[in-house]
């Protein structure tokens, strides 16, 4: 009789371990679905690191709630591995001047790097897409980049995509 009780306690714990894990698989789910985004700024430097120097401009468009720890990650582990970034944001630009520079896409979700035509044909373009691709960056070519403060590319930092 022992024994049989002592197997009903197991497989009830084993039934609430699976049921608990279960639970956490969801949590961690919708944590990623309403949550706040985040970079990793070591595993960005590693992965970009060794592409040598590109210029970029990262925008931090207003009123997206974790946009300025995203943003300024992104730039902080860009500036380690010794690119030439300039970040714009509600901070240190106008409100006017940030909507403009978005107005390029519409509709901006996400993060997106935004590149003239034709410069997605450079190997190193190509090798860095695939490196910011593992941070959910995608990228959008336009003839209305605008006028950039450092280099060719421009990274919009807007609302999750959801």
């Amino acid at each position: 009789m022992a024994f049989a009780t002592l197997g009903l306690g197991m497989f009830r714990d084993h039934k609430s371990n699976q049921e608990l894990a279960r639970i956490n698989e969801q949590n961690l789910s919708l944590r990623e679905w309403i949550g706040p985004r985040e970079v990793n700024k070591n595993a960005l430097k590693a992965s970009v690191g060794d592409l040598g120097g590109f210029a970029m401009e990262i925008v931090q468009l207003p009123n997206v709630i974790d946009g300025e720890p995203i943003a300024k990650a992104m730039f902080d582990a860009l500036q380690e591995v010794g690119w030439n970034v300039a970040l714009k944001s509600p901070q240190n630009s106008s409100i006017e001047e940030l909507r403009a520079t978005a107005s390029i896409i519409k509709n901006p979700r996400g993060m997106i790097l935004v590149f003239y035509p034709g410069f997605d044909r450079k190997p190193e373009f190509k090798t860095l897409m695939r490196a910011l691709q593992a941070f959910a960056v995608d990228a959008h070519s336009s003839k209305e980049v605008g006028r950039l403060s450092v280099g060719q590319l421009r990274v919009l930092v807007a609302q999750k995509d959801r």
